[in-house]
């Protein structure tokens, strides 16, 4: 099997990380971005990925129950893994970082890309009217244009070398709106309408282009989320239910908060009985490796993927709305 020389963006925790080690483990060259690559130990590293494993319970009064830690036999070695794992700084909030990145990357490898990950990103919370524009803005350069800037610097060597595969990180809400996070839900559907062009544009250069579509995964995002609107507690972790309810970001007197509110609780509450970001990480491998790929796949529990998908096809709009809602618990007592 060909070693491949691969860039991963957003890889200093979740499917970012868990991708990165899937793919060491099986023999690649690896390297991953992040803001602050100096604050990255080994031990903070390790404590994401286990964390990302771990099964939870929730008890009827919120308290969040850890289970067993499950990791699966790709990354039996992490601490092996974690030691050969590269990152370089990338900021898409700085001017030229894009470029500063491209550069550590092919000095790594010599100057060559196999597989370009574009798996950065975060999301908001908080309805359409009045979120603050400034983090409507934060958003769309998270999930979107710092994928375009990273994309300018890595494309025109994929071209010269005709060969290549970028990846996008999507979502299941990139086919339909999440509530009370529309933002999120359109900056993912702009990504796939993105690499939708893009394929067609590269296909004279045989530069394969995919997106994943995740569905609900059990990582640190939504922590990410009340920490972007900074509603968490600086110290507070993923699975401190109590605290992250409590952190919810709408005040009483908003027209929307109890169904906002109804939404955060299922959203925080749920997400940690979900699948580890290994069902993606397996996926991501098997695109990396094969010699063609197609363009859309989605990855996480079948019990969720596979409505979303069929039910985007054949479903009248409002039965989807009115089943989103159900599912959301937006109008719950």
């Amino acid at each position: 099997m060909k070693k491949l020389k691969i860039f991963i963006t957003g890889a200093s925790s979740g499917i970012g990380l868990t991708t990165a080690l899937h793919l060491l483990n099986r023999g690649h060259f690896v390297v991953g971005s992040s803001r602050n690559p100096s604050r990255l130990t080994k031990d903070l590293l390790k404590e994401r990925v286990i964390r990302d494993h771990t099964k939870f319970r929730v008890s009827r009064e919120g308290k969040v129950v850890p289970l067993s830690v499950k990791l699966p036999p790709e990354l039996k070695e992490i601490d092996d893994l974690l030691e050969v794992l590269r990152f370089i700084p990338f900021d898409p909030s700085r001017d030229g970082s894009e470029k500063e990145a491209a550069r550590d990357f092919f000095s790594l490898s010599g100057g060559e890309i196999d597989v370009l990950f574009l798996n950065a990103g975060m999301s908001i919370f908080g309805p359409v009217e009045g979120t603050d524009l400034s983090l409507v803005r934060e958003q769309f350069e998270a999930n979107l244009f710092q994928h375009l800037k990273i994309l300018g610097e890595f494309l025109p060597r994929m071209r010269e070398r005709k060969k290549g595969k970028i990846i996008f990180t999507s979502s299941l809400g990139g086919l339909i709106s999440i509530p009370f996070e529309s933002h999120y839900s359109a900056t993912k559907a702009a990504l796939e309408r993105i690499a939708e062009g893009l394929r067609i544009e590269l296909k004279p250069f045989s530069i394969q282009v995919a997106v994943v579509e995740p569905g609900d995964i059990n990582t640190s995002f939504n922590l990410t989320t009340a920490q972007t609107l900074k509603t968490a507690p600086p110290e507070a972790k993923s699975d401190e239910l109590s605290r992250l309810l409590q952190s919810f970001p709408l005040a009483e007197d908003s027209p929307y908060y109890q169904r906002a509110k109804n939404c955060w609780n299922y959203i925080f509450r749920s997400l940690l009985l979900k699948p580890s970001p290994s069902v993606v990480a397996r996926l991501m491998v098997k695109l990396a490796e094969k010699e063609r790929i197609a363009f859309r796949y989605r990855a996480g529990d079948p019990l969720q993927t596979i409505p979303v998908w069929i039910g985007t096809k054949i479903l009248p709009q409002r039965i989807i709305q009115w089943a989103v809602e159900k599912i959301y618990e937006v109008d719950r007592g």
